[in-house]
């Protein structure tokens, strides 16, 4: 894996602390200003906690984002569509798609493989392994499409999202 999430939260100097999280909260980025810190719930094991803490990260990079209880609709639509975006991108960088379309293209053509088989392979989270094969059978999916379809063009727009 050549995306560490522990490396690159100590090179952009932001401190991650494992506390008990409530209500289901498995990663919190809190901002004041240029600071930022991570904080994880203490309950996610290894590949969880990486997967989260790259989530975290990514937020950070992207100038983060939040769900604030009692906001307008638009904005929680909003928000929605980036936590889609940090999820897509936290799952590129830890099961890069060329690494995912090179095990699979090693396995028979038949092969029925979920995203507990991708899991395993990789050692990512089940979540990453989710987006990361739904990512890979929309690529498949379109490069089988004829020449000029519109779905190349979608797809286009899609990753520039």
């Amino acid at each position: 894996m050549s995306w560490d999430a522990e490396d690159e939260a100590v090179r952009r100097r932001v401190p991650v602390h494992r506390v008990d999280l409530p209500g289901g909260l498995r990663g919190v980025l809190v901002q004041q200003g240029a600071r930022a810190m991570i904080l994880l719930d203490r309950g996610l094991d290894l590949v969880e906690r990486l997967a989260v803490l790259t989530h975290e990260l990514v937020h950070l990079e992207r100038g983060g984002s939040g769900d604030v209880p009692g906001m307008p609709d638009w904005l929680a639509t909003l928000v929605e569509r980036e936590e889609e975006r940090v999820e897509r991108i936290t799952a590129a960088r830890l099961l890069p798609a060329s690494d995912l379309a090179a095990w699979l293209d090693r396995l028979p053509e038949d092969a029925q493989v979920s995203a507990w088989d991708v899991a395993q392979e990789f050692g990512v989270a089940l979540s990453v392994a989710q987006r990361a094969l739904a990512a890979d059978r929309d690529r498949r999916r379109v490069e089988n499409c004829p020449a000029g379809c519109w779905c190349r063009s979608a797809l286009r727009v899609v990753r520039r999202g």
